[in-house]
């Protein structure tokens, strides 16, 4: 992967800066976190995962949806399986929080507003944008959550001899 990461001198606090195309599994961007993160630094980020109780139809439109973004479906996990990973990868102290209701129909009426003040200027420039609007409505009916996540380096432990 391309990473970057600035680790402040205090040990607290970790940046990284990530190209996610560079990782072709969630897997194995959780493990080079893990690897560049100090004892007791923090991972902090958003993500998707999938709702438990999406039908077959949003099951099928949802692998197409990652089929043209170029998304693996392997990472298209749900919440119970995303935590599991980030356990796997060695984190500790996860939390997982649902956000959607704050992201997906507010940005989508972001981008309709937008689209109704500049459509006309920019033309087809809206055009795709107003195709991400209709997902990110569709996300919002709870085929998708959008989730911040937040987890620890454990700190090392001492050994006693």
């Amino acid at each position: 992967g391309d990473w970057s990461s600035d680790v402040c001198s205090s040990d607290l606090r970790a940046k990284l800066t990530v190209r996610e195309t560079s990782f072709d599994t969630r897997d194995a961007f959780l493990r080079g976190s893990f690897r560049s993160l100090r004892p007791g630094g923090r991972l902090g980020l958003t993500d998707l995962v999938r709702a438990k109780e999406a039908g077959w139809l949003s099951t099928c439109l949802l692998r197409v949806v990652c089929f043209v973004s170029k998304v693996p479906w392997t990472n298209m996990v749900h919440e119970d399986e995303y935590v599991a990973r980030l356990r796997r990868a060695g984190f500790a102290d996860i939390e997982v929080e649902d956000v959607s209701a704050r992201v997906f129909a507010p940005l989508a009426t972001w981008i309709r507003d937008r689209d109704r003040m500049y459509g006309r200027a920019f033309g087809s420039e809206w055009g795709g944008l107003m195709g991400f609007a209709r997902v990110l409505e569709w996300w919002s009916r709870g085929s998708v959550a959008f989730v911040v996540v937040s987890a620890t380096k454990p700190a090392a432990t001492k050994r006693s001899f």
